[in-house]
């Protein structure tokens, strides 16, 4: 069940979709939603991110006579908190918040976009934020210019400027030399976590902690080089509450529980990927951008890849296991990445005992029901 709680003018609005039964205080005013993923670029490692959806809501919410907001037109700018649950509102999951920014107006939908970030503050309502960017972290300007690296952000104009972050890396940046405290996976995103002001949890990183080297042949977001880093070296990243959390893809991240799979998944389907071509055509493209061997955006060399195929062995080892997804009505609160989930699979000649590593998960809030699926690579036995 879909619980969308909205705030606006001091007041606290509480909505969802038509499904949810008449007299319920969550009930109506979203007609659609799209749904919620929580995923990497590649499937054996990289930046987890969440995609943000539209929502569509009925005109009621708006009248300004009986609407909850009460306004019309509707507002530029609602804050917004999404959360999922299979039962009521005690026990929901947070699935994303952030600014809901108007999108259209029309006679039977208003939509919305939902907007956020997931290392910057964002402005409430009402409020003006003011970016300034510079190119050396000193001499600060509001204009963009191509050579801009660092921003700092101040709220409604005032003298008070949160810290600067570095959000490029220039070009012919040593990777093993930028970050000061040695050339290795965690101290790569040590440095990337100060540079964003975060802090870093690298508590199930890789035990190996592989070397990197190489330069980046232009400026590049800082962003897009740690998730080209994070996949090559099979980790994956994800910035929640300030904290970047670093995790080996094959690190068990706690388990789910054990449940036979025809009293509560839908029946999953597995599915294996052709086993050469999806290392070898996907494995250097660590960035879809210019033109350069490795990734057309950042150039690299054989060092980069430690200097052995071990690194490649273990993304073809990822990509030969057949990928599953899971489907059930009531998952809210299953997903971490890397956790291990466990099922016996009975519609088979012979029961299939399952293991998969959680590596995506997608919320969909639909007419017909609610949908969680978790995705990710499974190990299959008898």
């Amino acid at each position: 069940m879909l619980l969308l709680t909205l705030t606006y003018g001091g007041q606290i609005i509480r909505c969802s979709t038509h499904t949810v039964p008449l007299g319920y205080q969550w009930y109506g005013f979203v007609s659609k939603i799209d749904p919620i993923q929580v995923r990497s670029s590649k499937e054996y490692g990289g930046w987890l991110q969440v995609s943000l959806p539209t929502v569509t809501f009925t005109p009621e919410l708006f009248d300004p006579v009986n609407g909850k907001i009460g306004i019309y037109p509707p507002p530029r700018q609602i804050q917004a908190k999404v959360q999922g649950t299979g039962t009521d509102e005690s026990v929901a999951v947070d699935l994303c918040s952030g600014v809901l920014a108007l999108k259209s107006i029309g006679e039977t939908a208003i939509e919305y976009e939902l907007y956020s970030s997931p290392y910057l503050p964002f402005p409430r309502v009402g409020q003006t934020l003011t970016v300034q960017y510079s190119y050396n972290g000193s001499s600060w300007h509001n204009a963009y210019q191509d050579t801009d690296r660092f921003l700092r952000v101040s709220v409604n104009g005032g003298a008070s400027w949160g810290s600067a972050v570095q959000f490029l890396m220039p070009g012919g940046t040593s990777l093993s030399s930028w970050a000061p405290s040695a050339n290795l996976v965690t101290g790569f995103f040590s440095q990337l976590c100060s540079r964003l002001g975060l802090t870093l949890d690298a508590s199930l990183a890789s035990s190996a902690n592989p070397i990197i080297s190489g330069a980046v042949s232009s400026d590049t977001l800082l962003l897009d080089v740690a998730d080209a880093v994070a996949a090559y070296f099979s980790h994956w990243f994800w910035i929640e509450d300030g904290t970047l959390h670093l995790v080996d893809v094959h690190a068990e991240n706690g388990l789910a529980y054990n449940f036979g799979i025809w009293d509560y998944v839908r029946g999953p389907k597995y599915t294996w990927q052709a086993p050469v071509n999806s290392v070898t055509d996907d494995a250097g493209k660590i960035a879809i951008y210019g033109n350069t061997l490795f990734g057309r955006k950042i150039s690299v060399g054989s060092s980069y890849y430690g200097a052995d195929n071990s690194y490649l062995r273990t993304i073809a080892t990822t990509l030969e296991m057949p990928q599953v997804e899971l489907s059930a009505m009531d998952f809210y609160g299953q997903f971490r990445p890397g956790r291990r989930l466990y099922w016996i699979d009975e519609r088979h000649p012979r029961d299939l005992v399952g293991q998969m590593a959680m590596r995506a998960v997608q919320y969909d809030f639909g007419v017909s029901g609610d949908r969680v699926t978790i995705i990710g690579e499974a190990s299959l036995s008898t």
